[in-house]
């Protein structure tokens, strides 16, 4: 005799001894890491973290480009509400891009299905929402964050060459006691 129910559309649960141990008792993650076991679907799922986490940056990258060259808030915005980029090569960069993805995509949620076992096939599906929903946050972030820190950087080399400069007396130069502009 089996233990199993079924429902409405004849679909059945499965049996206690049937649900992994993992799935029992409290865990330490807020999903099912068991696909995680397996070395294959490891690799695709880092890898599926650097791509999208990198693929979001350039949401960071396009736009300060943008601004960088034309020096214009306004051309960033135009640039984002017509999807057009200011340059010829991040345009074609963005379009091959976006090729790259249409392209990777299928094959992407087809390689899943066949990296797992089918009665893990959604804790892996789960797995990779997850990691791609991360990538999303977590990319606009890290960008933000390499600018701030390249800022820093850049200042941190200019403050010490400027503060060692100092004018040399000659055309243009006044002493404070001597007149200024406000001086007769």
């Amino acid at each position: 005799m089996s233990t199993e129910t079924g429902d409405r559309r004849g679909r059945t649960a499965p049996r206690a001894d049937e649900i992994s141990a993992t799935a029992r008792g409290p865990r330490r993650f807020p999903m099912d890491t068991t696909p995680l076991r397996l070395p294959a679907f490891r690799r695709l799922w880092a890898a599926t973290a650097v791509t999208t986490v990198g693929s979001q940056m350039t949401a960071v990258a396009v736009p300060l480009q943008v601004y960088d060259d034309t020096h214009s808030s306004a051309m960033v915005g135009v640039c984002a509400a017509a999807g057009l980029r200011s340059l010829p090569v991040l345009l074609v960069l963005s379009a091959v891009r976006q090729a790259f993805f249409g392209i990777g995509e299928p094959s992407h949620a087809a390689s899943v299905a066949r990296l797992v076992p089918e009665g893990q096939l959604s804790a892996a599906s789960a797995l990779v929402s997850a990691v791609d929903q991360f990538g999303q946050l977590a990319g606009p972030l890290l960008a933000g964050a390499l600018v701030v820190v390249a800022a820093i950087a850049a200042l941190a080399v200019a403050v010490p060459a400027f503060a060692r400069h100092t004018p040399e007396r000659g055309v243009g130069w006044r002493s404070a006691g001597e007149s200024g502009v406000m001086g007769r």
